[in-house]
Parts: structure tokens; sequence; C-alpha cells
């Protein structure tokens, strides 16, 4: 007789039980086993994980004898079956696997239990029968780590729920990525197959074992009941907008999240634990448990970078009881600076007084904390409560008086006073329990802006739109951004990207129409929004005819907004150098709250100005907040600047910023010294006109030399300026047709072959050098096949500390292999290890190619999953990739060359192509508008702005592309030329230092360089034999200014034609030296005209399709050229 038969009998008195078998394990034929295959890498990208062996004992049971350890991607092993047909259990009420461990596991909790069900309900074709199954969706369950540390040899069994779903709860887990994608739901009456698995997730050394089974079955009448779907947990509760950071777990039981509850229990130390659901086969990303035995208020953390779930344990014996853990007196439990790390369990005591204050640890409350409270009047809850459950306040008796610990609160998930503020900027005002106000979250949901809607009649819409001047109309037949025209929020999705549309109309709504006619798709935007908008009626839900128009967040603006009442506050002797302004809302926020913070526009010398309080959070028009300021060692009279800073959910009110004046007097505002100021004007006045008669005479005759010198002066500034514009335009095509440093990439072998991504100069040996694009061009030909790979670091000090990014750049290249390239003929640039990190000025040219390395490769790809940034914590996606900066000039050039063809994105859920129309590719067009380093870092030493550095590359590129705007660049032409003021800026605002100390400029970016552009490959299109057009003045871009620590950067030369000298203009000319070799290197002008009469014919300055430059000014000699550089 089977042992098996003997375990089921072991409890007295046992009612019976009817089962179906699913195997009884009698033999091992027929049995499958996996030791790291099923992933479907070859072995010398996925290593064996392990062994299993199989014997059939003469009990008529299966002895397996198990090793396994992570392994490159996976680190599990399995055993099991796949049938044709389903091994029905659609009666059963759970799924009962019968073993015992017979030699524990050789590293204790390493490897973990598994039993997984394989779902052919969604499956169709001879492939269902196929082992492993993996076109069947796939639902599995983890056992606690203990169960292979068993030493005790008895018989024990896992007993599940015969149901699953995408719930990390659920008692059988369908596997995301993994299967078929079926309907989401085990189907007990489709059972094709079954795993028993060995799952470690520890590189370390190979774990070893050996357990015994009896049988799988399915129990349709069971003696115990199995937990079904939707049980909820025992001995804890779900805490409800609680994330917690796993960096504060005591202890994490990767791959345990649906036995979390059982792990808690278990371990007296725990009073929460919170289960991660998160899962990347590829990145061996597993959900887990994590335990807490305490926190602290930075534990919590915002929604996008906790932990899934958190739960509150209720269990009395962890928390302790009321009177044992505080001191119980008359009616009064003072549990005051007990140091508690969660609130004690009521007991029969009836106290109708609790003070928790003055316990730094107690930092979350949860449900069912106060249960059992029934007399309670009076609650003081502890200054650094960071979140309670509004449920554990419902509990208590109506009318308690709860009141919170006197001293200054930091952001939480509730509000006390008006003086307090939400941790997340997206929570608004929500539930009022007890006098305690709770978050309402407003997710930040990517493609979603804040825009105003409403549905007008069409004859409104004629009415109030027909007078505005249209920007541009999309239909879903339009080459570019036809997406647009899908929905009105799509429509204005597009328009917010647009930084010139100021309202947007999407489809017209007919009840005789489909919804999906071309005639009710239409998107149009708006160079001006209806001044009356807010007035104009909302059409009815039964209107014949109507449209949905809106407003995007930058023309909501105009009322979205902080209002300041005063705009001039007065400080002076009077009042002390204190006074008050209230701030405001002008409108209600969309969502979440506004948090404003006063700061000065520039330090005034030793004066200091506080306010209090520091920041204010509103979260409604009708709250007004009073702001008192005041001002110490007021020396002078000064009129500074009081700047609003603003963050805000609703994208609204950070497009404008409100200012106010704060006039700091140190008289006191007498008659007396009013007319003494009065009198030393008019003295003053009097002075100077007798000064300007004396010296008017001189100066007449000054004047007269003067306007003689300025005359040539002007004339030698104004050649030397279209010399030095020429110079930049031609730098910029040199820029981006040939590599300004080594182009380093990997063989395919070695890069699938990384454990880490590690620096350039660990891999000197292994990479391969091209010198040239023709080089390139050659290895292509040879049938090379190059891998551009773009990323975002998730850490300061090193690019990806857990792998997440290379094993997804590893599934590029292997998708990349699986169209039939060699693995072999596979080159691989990505930034760590293709640009020197040790050498600066090595790493400034290798990154000044970046954009010609991505235009020249075969494929692009985005590396964008979402994963939290090691050193802050924030969570990196493909939404902040798209906001650097550099990775956006990586895709513009990308783009600007290739198109789509050959770019793709990975995320969590794999590797797709990047559309035309794809979020990403539209963000990352407008380059200058992206995130740097080193504008966050306030540019120490003065050093120049990255921004500057892509000015060539980007200006090169939209050289080629203008040049061929009636050909091939047709398309990408008319997606640049409506926004090429925006995304082509003339100058921008250089901020050098921090706070206090931060100085912020208005510099030259881009300067005229985009109309010389144009109007250098205008002339080369024109007649040969036409007269050549004087020049315009066009003044130079970045490259042609020099910035000194402490001092303001140059104004253009059209800005000092009058007073530059020849000294300050060579000057200027060795400074652009100076910065042009930090862009690469700039060719010698050659083709500036040499002659300035108007018979000027065109000698043919375009080589080989190159833009080139004419001006009408004299050429200045090369051996007058002074540093070689005109």
């Amino acid at each position: 007789m089977k042992l098996y038969t003997c375990f089921a009998c072991l409890a007295a008195g046992a009612s019976a039980v009817i089962a179906r078998p699913i195997d009884t394990f009698d033999s091992k034929e027929g049995i499958g086993v996996d030791t790291g295959q099923i992933i479907g890498l070859p072995p010398s990208v996925q290593p064996p994980t392990g062994s299993i062996d199989l014997e059939a004992t003469a009990d008529g049971t299966l002895r397996i004898d198990y090793s396994v350890a992570e392994r490159a991607y996976y680190g599990g092993v399995a055993l099991g079956r796949a049938w044709n047909e389903s091994r029905g259990c659609g009666n059963a009420a759970g799924v009962e696997l019968t073993y015992r461990v017979l030699e524990p596991q050789s590293r204790p909790g390493v490897a973990k239990l598994s039993l997984v069900l394989v779902d052919g309900s969604d499956c169709a074709g001879a492939a269902c029968a196929t082992w492993p199954g993996i076109t069947n969706e796939i639902y599995l369950f983890f056992t606690l780590g203990t169960n292979l540390d068993d030493a005790s040899g008895e018989w024990r069994a896992i007993r599940r729920g015969l149901c699953g779903d995408l719930s990390p709860r659920s008692p059988f887990v369908r596997v995301p990525g993994w299967g078929a994608q079926g309907n989401g739901v085990l189907d007990g009456d489709s059972i094709t197959g079954y795993w028993i698995g060995f799952r470690s997730f520890d590189r370390g050394e190979f774990t070893t074992g050996t357990i015994e089974v009896a049988s799988l079955r399915c129990v349709e009448s069971p003696d115990e009941p199995f937990d079904s779907c939707d049980a909820a947990p025992r001995s804890a509760s779900l805490v409800e907008g609680a994330r917690l950071a796993p960096a504060a777990a005591y202890s994490t039981d990767v791959g345990g999240y649906q036995t979390c509850e059982e792990y808690c229990a278990a371990d007296a130390r725990c009073v929460y634990y919170a289960t991660d659901s998160r899962f990347n086969a590829v990145t061996s990303q597993f959900p887990s448990c994590h335990l807490f035995a305490e926190l602290r208020a930075q534990d919590l953390e915002p929604a996008a970078a906790g932990l899934d779930e958190a739960f509150f344990v209720h269990d009395p014996a962890k928390r302790g009881v009321l009177c044992d853990v505080c001191a119980c007196s008359g009616s009064t439990a003072d549990c005051s600076g007990r140091n508690l790390a969660t609130v004690p369990a009521a007991s029969e005591f009836p106290a109708t007084t609790l003070d928790l204050s003055d316990n730094p640890r107690l930092v979350l409350i949860g449900p069912r904390a106060f249960d059992g409270l029934d007399a309670l009047e009076r609650l003081t809850l502890p200054v650094g409560l960071a979140h309670i459950s509004p449920e554990a306040l419902r509990a208590l008796p109506e009318g308690v008086d709860v009141s919170v610990e006197p001293g200054p609160r930091e952001p939480g998930s509730f509000l006390f006073s008006t003086a307090d503020a939400f941790e997340d900027k997206c929570c608004g005002l929500g539930d009022s329990v007890g006098g305690i106000t709770f978050c309402n979250p407003v997710p930040d949901v990517p493609g979603v802006v804040d825009a105003e809607f409403k549905k007008m009649e069409l004859d409104v819409f004629h009415e109030l739109f027909d007078p505005l001047p249209p920007l541009m109309t999309i239909t879903p037949d339009s080459p570019f951004l036809s997406e647009a025209a899908e929905s009105a929020s799509k429509c204005a999705a597009y328009c917010d990207f647009n930084e010139a549309c100021q309202a947007f109309s999407g489809e017209i709504l007919d009840p005789a129409r489909p919804a999906d006619s071309p005639y009710a798709k239409l998107c149009q935007h708006w160079a001006s929004a209806p001044s009356n908008f807010a007035e104009a009626p909302t059409a009815p839900e039964d209107a014949e005819l109507s449209r949905m128009t809106g407003l995007p967040p930058r023309t909501r603006a105009r009322n979205a907004r902080v209002v300041a009442t005063q705009k001039v506050v007065e400080l002076s002797k009077a009042n002390g150098y204190t006074s008050t302004f209230d701030l405001r809302l002008g409108a209600n926020p969309l969502r979440g709250g506004v948090r404003v913070t006063p700061r000065l526009d520039v330090v005034k010398e030793n004066m200091q100005f506080t306010f209090d309080p520091p920041r204010v959070a509103l979260y409604n028009a009708d709250t007004i907040v009073t702001v008192t300021v005041a001002a110490t060692n007021v020396e002078r009279t000064v009129t500074p600047t009081v700047i609003l800073d603003t963050d805000a959910c609703d994208a609204a009110f950070v497009e404008e910023t409100e200012t106010l004046k704060l006039d700091v007097r140190t008289e006191d505002g007498s008659n007396n010294s009013s007319n003494k100021h009065k009198r030393r004007a008019r003295q003053g006045v009097l002075a100077a006109i007798v000064t300007s008669i004396a010296v008017g005479c001189l100066g007449l005759a000054w004047l007269a030399l003067a306007a003689r010198r300025y005359a040539r002066r002007k004339e030698k500034l104004e050649t030397e300026r279209a010399a030095l514009v020429q110079e930049q335009v031609l730098a910029a095509q040199t820029c981006v047709s040939e590599f300004q440093s080594h182009f380093h990439v990997l063989k395919g072998p070695d890069f699938v072959e990384l454990t880490k991504l590690v620096p350039h100069e660990y891999l000197r040996d292994r990479l391969l050098v091209f010198d040239s694009v023709a080089d390139v061009r050659a290895a292509m030909a040879a049938g090379d096949v190059f891998v551009f790979i773009s990323h975002q670091w998730l850490g300061w000090s090193e690019p990806d500390p857990d792998g997440v990014h290379l094993a997804a750049m590893k599934q590029a290249v292997q998708s990349v292999v699986a169209t039939g390239v060699p693995l072999e003929r596979v080159r691989v640039w990505v930034d760590v290890a293709s640009i020197p990190q040790a050498n600066r000025a090595a790493q400034k040219m290798a990154i000044s190619s970046l954009p010609c390395f991505a235009s020249t490769s075969n494929f692009f790809v985005v590396v964008s999953p979402d994963v939290v940034h090691k050193d802050t914590g924030c969570l990196c996606n493909s939404r902040t990739y798209r906001s650097r900066a550099w990775c956006r000039a990586e895709i513009m050039s990308c783009w600007a060359r290739n198109g789509t063809e050959g770019m793709f994105v990975s995320t969590n859920q794999g590797l797709r192509p990047l559309a035309a129309n794809d979020a990403i590719l539209l963000e990352a067009l407008d380059v200058f508008h992206g995130e740097l380093t080193c504008c966050r870092r306030g540019h120490p030493n003065a050093d120049p702005c990255d921004l500057e550095a892509l000015v060539l590359p980007m200006l090169g590129l939209y050289a080629e592309i203008f040049r061929d705007r009636h050909g091939v660049a047709a398309e990408a032409y008319s997606v640049l030329e409506p926004v090429k003021d925006q995304f082509y800026p003339k100058t921008f605002t250089y901020r050098c230092g921090h706070g206090a100390a931060e100085v912020a400029e208005e510099h030259v970016l881009f300067g005229d360089l985009i109309a010389a552009v144009e109007f250098a490959v205008a002339m080369d299109e024109a007649d040969p034999d036409a007269a050549v057009r004087r020049l315009p003045d066009f003044g130079p871009g970045t490259n042609g200014q020099r910035r000194h620590k402490h001092l303001h950067a140059l104004r253009t030369l059209d800005t000092k034609r009058t007073d530059v000298s020849i000294t300050r203009t060579l000057r200027l000319q060795r400074s652009v030296s100076n910065d042009e070799h930090r862009s690469g290197p700039v060719r010698r002008s050659t083709s500036v005209a040499s002659t300035r009469t108007k018979s000027m014919r065109r000698p043919g300055w375009l080589a080989r399709g190159r833009s080139s430059w004419r001006a009408s000014a004299p050429r200045i000699p090369a051996d007058d050229a002074g540093d070689g550089h005109a």
C-alpha cells in the first residue's frame, strides 16, 4: 500500500475525502526535467541551473534528488508532465501535493519548493502537448523557504485552493510573461500539466537535497477548507495607500509573497509586512515578502517607489497589551515616551484617554489598531505619525476628541490643520474623519494632461473658434501625429506637447454617424484661445451636433495660478521690518495640491529675510494662507523681488510663476526726510544741466570723428561675425558627418558574457575600435551589425547596480540574433563600456560624438524598464529616460537620419518597435528642454552647460533635414518646421550655484544659426547666375561665447557694435576657439566671398551636398587672421 494513503488517515476521526488523482508518481516514465532550458536561451547564454535525478521507489513513490542555483537569467529546476487532454478538476475545492523531505537542503533557506499548474483552456494545436507546455497559461505557488529545510522526515502536504488569477494573494498566481496570454483565470477543467520546481534566488554555490513525492490530486470534499481566491489575511490588515521601503525590512523572502502572512506570523519580531508582486523573468525579479519590526517616517514612500501592499499585524502577542506596555491609571492609558513601534492592543481596561505622544517610531497606524477602545473620549497622536488608516479612526466611538502632539509635522498622508501638507503632491482633499483630512490620490497617468474639456454645440464652437488663428489640423490620414485624431484626450496630449498650442478641438459628436467614421475623427490646434471659453455654455447630452474642445495647462494657467493678494509688501522701522502677505489659488486644481515656496531672486548683501511658514500647501481656491516675512540686518533701502516657486500635480499651476515686491525702507518716512531728498534731487538736475552744456560743444566735435571710426569698425565687426557664423555652420556639418572620437564596440559574445556593466578601461582588450564612419560602413558591408543601446543610469557611481538594464540589453541582443544575425557579427555600443571614464578629455570628445554614433548604427534600442534609482529612491522608467537631454539627443539623431526603422524600446513588457507616434519619440525631439545633470548640480566652477555641447550636432542634423526637405527628409521637416523656434531656442537660462547663491543669466544658445543654415542652403539652391544678396547680420551661437567664473556672459556682437574694440573682438575669437575644441574640430572657412561688388556670382560652394556660406563683406586674409580662427 502506498505511504501517502497512510498520511491521509493520520488525523483520527477525519471525514471522508473525495479526491481525483492528477499524478500518482508510480513511475518516472513520461516525466520531463528542465534545468534552465525553459527560458529558451542557448547554453552559452543561459548555463544549466542545476540537476534533477528521479528514482521510482518500491512503495510507489518518486524520489527526487536536486541541486539548484541562480545562473545568468534564471535559477530553477523542475520536473513535470503535460497531457493532450485535461485532468479535469472542475468541481474540486483545491489541489494537494503530498511529499516529505528525505535530506534537507545543504544551504538552509536558499531554495523553495514550488507547484505550477498548466491551464490549457486557451491553447490549440499539437504544441499544447509538448513539454514544458509554455504555450499554455501558467499558474504558480511558492512554498515557504523553510519547507525544504524540514529534518523531521514526516509526510507533509501543500494544500491550495483551486483558483488563480493575477492577484498576488491568489492561491495560484498567473505568471506574467510566461505561457499563453489567455483569460488570466485558472480553469480547473483544463489542467493539462504540472511542474514541481525547486527555485533558488542565490547566485552562490548550488544547494542540494532530496524529497519524496507520493501524490498530486484535486480534492472535491476536503477534510479541511482550502483558501479561497478572495481570502483576506486573518492576522493582519491591509493598510490602504501605505507603501514601505524595501530597504527598511529586516528580512526579505524572495518568492514568498503568497505565504508572507505565515512568514510574519512565525516571526515574533514582525509587526508589519509588505509584499512586492512585481515579476520580470528576464531580470529574475520575483514577487517577494518583506518583514518589518519598526518603521521610520522615511520608510514610507510614494506609491511609484514603494512595495505594492503593506499590512498591519493586529496580533496582541506582538503588539503588546495596553496596560502591560503603558501606564494605566484611573481612566487614562499613558503610552507617551514608550518608544512604541505599533499601537498596543486594547485590554479590559476602560480607557477614556489614550496618549500616544513622544513615540518617534510610531509612524504608521493600521486598521483595527483601536478596536476594543469602546469608551475612548480623547486620543493624542504622535507628531511624527506619517500614515493612519481612516478605518482605524472610524472604529472609535462617535465624538472622540482627536489631537496631534504639538510640534512641527513633516508632510504625511493626512492633514490635521491648514499648516499641514500631504507628502504626495498628487494628493487632494479626501474624507475627513475625527478632524483629520485624508489624501484623495489622483495618479499621474502617462499621456493624460491637465486639460480643461468642454463639449460645445457646433454653432457655439464656430462662434468662438472661427475667429482664432489655426495652428494645425490632424486627421487619421495625416502622415504624422495621426494618433491625435483618435480622441479628445489624445488631441489634448499633443496640444500640450506643442508649445504654440493654446486651445484644441477634438472629435465631432454626431449621433447619426458612427463614432469611428472619418467625419468624427478630427483634431485641431489653435494658436490662441477664446477669451470667453469659461462662459461658453456646455452642450446638452442630447445635442444633435457637438464638438469636444478644451484648454491645455499653459492656457489654463491664466486663472490656474498662485495669486499673491499684495503685490508690494512694505518693511520699515515702523513695523519692525515684519509684515505679511496672503496667498491663494486662482482656481481649483484638477488634481492634487499646490506647494508654494517663497524665495528672493537675489541675495541682498548681509540682509537676511525669512518666511513663515517657509512652504505653503494650497488645495482649493477657497483657502487663504498668510505668510509672515521678516528682514534683519537692514542697512539700506532695497526692493527685492519675492519669487513664489510652485510645485503641483496639476501642470497648469507651474506654467507661470507669481512674484511680489518687498519695499524695505531704512528711513521712517517723515516729511523732513522727503523734502531733503527732493532738494538733493533738484540740485542734482541743475548740476547735470550745467555739465551737459559745458561738454556739449566738445561732444559735437568728437561725434563727427567717432562716426567715421564707427563706420570702419562696424564693417570689420560684421565681416568677423559673418566668418564666425560660417565656422559654426561648417563645424556643425563636420560634427555629424564624421566621428570626433573613436567608436568603441563590444563583440556580441563578449557582451552577453558580462555579469555587470563595467567601465571602458576594464574592457580595453576586448573592444573593437573604428576610426571613421567609412570604417563602420565597410564593416556593415562585410556583415557586421551594430546595436546602439541607450539607457538612463540607475546610480550616481554605477550605471546598473542590480543588473536590471544589462538583462534587458542582453535580451535586445538576443532579439537581433533571432533575426538570423550570428552573435559573432553583432557589435554592441553602450555608454559605460564604449566611452572612456577615467580620461575626462577623451570622455568629452566621445560624448560630443554621441549623435554621430547613434545615427550610424543598424539598431537603436532604448532600455527603460521600471526600476528604482539606487541613490535617490526615485522611479526610473521610460518617462524619466525621455526627460534626459542626452537621451533625447541620441533618439533625435537616429530618427533624423534613419526614421523609426530599427528603433526599439525595452520595458517591463519586453522589447517592442518604436512607433512614429510613440510618446518616447515625440518628447525626445525637444532635445533642448530636457534635463541635465550639470544643470541640477548648478554648473560648478561656472562650467559650460551640456546644452551648448549639443548645439553643433543638432544644428548639423537640422542642416541635413533642411537640405533634403523636398526629398527623403520631407516628413521629418514637416514635423520640425512648425516648432523649430521651440526645439532650437536662440537663448537659454544659465544657472550657476544653488539656493540663495544661485545666479541665473540669459545666454545665447543657437542665436541665429538656424536662420543662417537655411540662408546658406537657399543660396546654394539659387540660380548660379543670380547676383548675391547682401548677407543678413546673423548673430553667432553659443560656441561663439565664453564664460568666466563670477562674470556675466558675453553678449552677442550685434548688441555691442558701437563700443567693442578690435582687441575685444580678437578675444572673442580666441574664446570661440576654446569652446569649439570642446565640441570637436572646426574647419577653417574657405568660402567667404572675396569682393563686395554687387555683381558677385555664385562659384559653387556646396561640395558633395554640403551646405556652405557666403558673405557680402570682404574676407579676412589668412595671414591676417590673428590666431587662425577668423
